[in-house]
């Protein structure tokens, strides 16, 4: 984890540091220091067997260059890859496009691993629709998506529908193109659908009640 030495002789921690970073356009120069810095310590080291894991923003995967640059320094140091363990958190994700996919796919074929930090941070706003506020969860379109053939997305909307019944609201499916999605959404306990698999174009009651 990184810290700098202010001028008052207290360290600023990686919150702040990555914060100033961000808000300045310079997070991708702050993770290429940092993919520096570790790949020297990893080359000084090579007979340990330890691993490092650094976290990287999303803004970062996201630069052409930094990925050039990772990508090549990794291909030089292929023997150090697997003692490296890349962390992105659940906000980064929303910024990474399709190269940036594209980019972590081939670090891992490298040999690199990807570790998503703080999963499960978003369930910090049951805090907020706890307090009455919400009438209704919408259970967000991409976890209904094949819904019928992915299992993925199956476990996740059971877990949504059970906070939702823990909490006493009703949910409601989004943006449901499949109509194979409907037996079930309806099994699953989801209340109400929306998208173009109803007719009409509303929110279509699954269950009793």
């Amino acid at each position: 984890l990184m810290r700098l030495a202010l001028p008052d002789g207290t360290l600023a921690g990686p919150n702040m540091i990555s914060a100033v970073a961000e808000r300045h356009g310079r997070t991708s120069e702050l993770d290429t220091w940092l993919v520096t810095a570790v790949l020297e310590r990893l080359c000084a080291n090579r007979d340990a067997r330890d691993c490092v894991s650094m976290n990287l923003s999303g803004s970062a995967i996201c630069d052409e260059r930094f990925g050039a640059f990772l990508g090549d320094r990794l291909g030089d140091n292929r023997d150090l890859a697997g003692r490296l363990i890349i962390e992105l958190g659940e906000a980064d994700l929303v910024q990474l496009d399709n190269a940036a996919w594209i980019l972590l796919r081939h670090l891992r074929r490298l040999g690199v691993r990807v570790a998503l930090d703080g999963f499960g941070r978003g369930f910090g706003v049951v805090t907020q629709v706890r307090d009455g506020i919400f009438d209704f969860i919408k259970i967000d379109r991409l976890l209904v998506a094949d819904l019928a053939d992915e299992p993925v997305n199956r476990a996740a909307v059971t877990g949504v529908v059970a906070l939702a019944r823990t909490l006493g609201l009703p949910t409601v499916a989004e943006h449901v193109s499949d109509a194979a999605a409907l037996p079930v959404l309806r099994e699953l306990g989801v209340h109400y659908a929306q998208g173009k698999a109803v007719r009409p174009a509303r929110a279509w009651p699954l269950a009793d009640g």
